[in-house]
């Protein structure tokens, strides 16, 4: 354990005591993938550390008036567990502004910091420009202070969702040459996929792979109780991009009136799957929700899908966070195998092909599980349950991180 730290984790969550208030003033999906990943990546930090880590949060919420109702985020204090000290910082909220504005808010506390007599870790979620900007400045101000990023995603991948204009890829290729100059100066990068540092062109010496964190908490196994009602459930960005209408177009294809279709999050696919709800009175579309509703979601799941095909450059360089949550639910989970998927995972996860055998496709895989008995279906989702609880929680997860920096780093024992 390493003791005597200054442990900042530089991100973006929604306090606990803010997110329904966050989530009603959200006019499209806020971020609540990469918020609910944080706080687990915060778990286990804190599960690790003598103290709990300190948080330097600037909400990932969209800006006003399009994405987010208010102009002016307030800063303020807080506290996510016994004995932290958080800080949320204040901000305009006008897309311009927020992203030109040098961060002087940020820079203000990290000086705190470096007066200290304490060793300082300043731990970066993800690799965005107002980050690189923040590592830059601590390292010419305290070279020994220890930088490390965790890097959910690549720039040139950013915004696909978004319409392709020169300025949207001009910060693109902007953002990815600043990302390899200042990730020259960190001193540990953690990867979600082995294949990240090929594009970073980083120091494998000093790159960690860990492709995500799972929160217990109190959750426990449950097992499906009735197969009277096959509901099959995708929940997360509704992007074309990411294929969810191959879902919705494979799910009208299978033939059996048990079949149920739950589909939850935002995105631009959000229209035709309201057009196939009209359709096919067996699909439901059911907005945006909560950690809290999501559970309730799966508890009820007989089968779980990320129709997400491989091949698209950007699946090679990142793993899917749903396909923990989606296992830990305790529920088959059926997707592709994606480049970004380590190995390990094959003996859990159900993978559906677009080559050769139509038994292989996705609807014919989607047929084939409905045909399993309620016992089949349990023990599958019982081994993708211990598998997640045992060797992906949040403590063990974090503690590799912890135990590469202290490798790299034997000083901060002393």
């Amino acid at each position: 354990m390493i003791n005597k730290l200054n442990f900042i984790f530089v991100g973006g969550v929604f306090p606990k005591d803010e997110e329904k208030e966050i989530l009603r003033k959200s006019k499209r999906r806020p971020q609540m993938a990469a918020n609910n990943y944080q706080w687990c990546l915060i778990d286990g930090l804190d599960r690790n550390l003598s103290e709990p880590v300190t948080i330097l949060n600037r909400k990932y919420i969209g800006s006003f008036p399009k994405s987010y109702k208010d102009m002016i985020i307030r800063g303020r204090f807080f506290s996510h567990t016994k004995g932290a000290d958080d800080i949320d910082l204040g901000f305009v909220n006008i897309s311009v502004l927020r992203n030109i504005i040098p961060p002087f808010h940020e820079k203000k506390f990290i000086r705190k910091f470096l007066k200290s007599d304490r060793k300082n870790i300043f731990f970066f979620y993800s690799i965005g420009n107002r980050n690189l900007r923040i590592a830059e400045y601590i390292k010419r101000k305290s070279p020994e202070s220890i930088v490390a990023f965790y890097i959910p995603d690549l720039p040139q991948y950013v915004m696909l969702s978004v319409r392709q204009s020169a300025f949207v890829k001009m910060h693109r290729h902007f953002l990815s040459n600043k990302v390899k100059n200042t990730l020259k100066i960190s001193d540990i990068n953690v990867l979600i996929t082995q294949h990240q540092a090929e594009q970073l062109c980083v120091d494998l010496d000093k790159c960690l792979v860990v492709e995500g964190f799972a929160s217990l908490g109190d959750k426990a196994f449950t097992p499906i109780v009735s197969n009277q009602e096959f509901n099959i459930v995708y929940a997360g960005t509704l992007a074309k991009q990411y294929d969810i209408l191959d879902l919705v177009y494979a799910f009208q294809k299978v033939d059996d009136p048990r079949a149920r279709l739950q589909i939850c999050g935002d995105g631009d696919a959000v229209n035709e799957i309201r057009e196939a709800e009209k359709r096919d009175n067996r699909i439901k579309y059911l907005g945006i929700m909560n950690q809290e509703e999501l559970a309730d979601l799966y508890c009820k799941a007989s089968l779980l899908v990320n129709p997400r095909k491989k091949g698209k450059g950007f699946t090679l360089y990142s793993f899917p966070s749903k396909t923990i949550d989606y296992m830990l639910a305790g529920r088959p989970v059926l997707c592709q195998q994606l480049e970004g998927i380590p190995s390990e995972y094959d003996d859990y996860l159900i993978y559906f092909s677009n080559e050769g055998d139509s038994n292989n496709t996705l609807e014919g895989k989607i047929a084939q599980i409905m045909g399993y008995s309620l016992d089949e279906l349990n023990e599958i989702g019982k081994r993708n349950f211990d598998f997640i609880a045992n060797q992906k929680n949040s403590r063990m997860q974090a503690k590799k991180i912890l135990d590469f920096i202290r490798k790299k780093h034997p000083e901060l024992e002393s």
